[in-house]
């Protein structure tokens, strides 16, 4: 029995390991896509302050948050049908909804 259970661990592992690199792309991907953003819309650059990334369950919807002077921005990407990470106008898909992986990048 305990060839079974170190068995499922490995394969729980392995598992664990390809689904958080394809997160880690998908998350990039959207951070990308909010930086666009956030120069257009907010003037801001992302890669000069503090934000937060966060995947929702199946990699769904990822939202970037970022402080802009005294506003917070939360830009909510929701992946469509060909697999690419649209922005949606508000972020009701997640409120309320706990991510699977957060990822916090923090520029002093």
């Amino acid at each position: 029995m305990s060839k079974y259970m170190i068995s499922f661990v490995i394969a729980t592992m392995l598992l664990l390991t390809a689904c958080s690199s394809d997160y880690e792309s998908e998350m990039d991907e959207a951070f990308s896509s909010e930086k666009v953003y956030a120069e257009k819309e907010n003037n801001v650059n992302l890669d000069e302050i503090s934000s937060q990334t966060a995947v929702y369950r199946f990699g769904r919807h990822i939202s970037i948050s970022y402080v802009t002077g005294e506003k917070e921005v939360v830009g909510v990407y929701k992946r469509n049908s060909a697999g690419i990470y649209d922005r949606l106008e508000n972020e009701d898909a997640v409120v309320g909804k706990d991510p699977v992986i957060r990822k916090v990048t923090i520029i002093d």
